[in-house]
């Protein structure tokens, strides 16, 4: 089977949209996201007490990270979805657990982010 050339129309990943297919992604960081926010309240409250405010914060930060799933369409929606991994690791001055939480889901965004420019490059064919 021979191999047939590529021509500039074709995406270098074999992708018909890479582009999509890291906001698809991106997608589903957010939504399990703000599912682990929502879970972790209860645990929150049990270990360290925590009052209405800050469980508004959190509802809200998890309310913000489902929105942010449908503003990925957007170049600016990514910036939206950066701030949003900053303040879910922030609210660790609540529980210290949360640090770990929001850590772990910041450098999976970054990872992303650097998928993400990585997927619009052009892709170098050394044969």
């Amino acid at each position: 089977m021979s191999e047939q050339p590529r021509t500039d129309d074709q995406p270098a990943s074999g992708l018909r949209n890479p582009q999509a297919a890291v906001r698809g992604v991106a997608m589903g960081v957010l939504i399990l996201e703000a599912i682990t926010v929502l879970l972790a309240i209860a645990p929150i409250s049990m270990m360290s007490g925590i009052t209405g405010t800050q469980v508004a914060v959190l509802v809200g930060l998890a309310v913000g990270c489902l929105l942010g799933c449908g503003l990925l369409r957007r170049p600016w929606g990514w910036h939206v979805g950066t701030a949003l991994q900053l303040a879910i690791t922030l609210t660790g001055f609540y529980q210290g657990a949360m640090f770990a939480l929001g850590l772990v889901f910041l450098l999976i965004w970054a990872y992303l982010l650097r998928l993400r420019v990585t997927v619009s490059r052009p892709a170098r064919f050394d044969h």
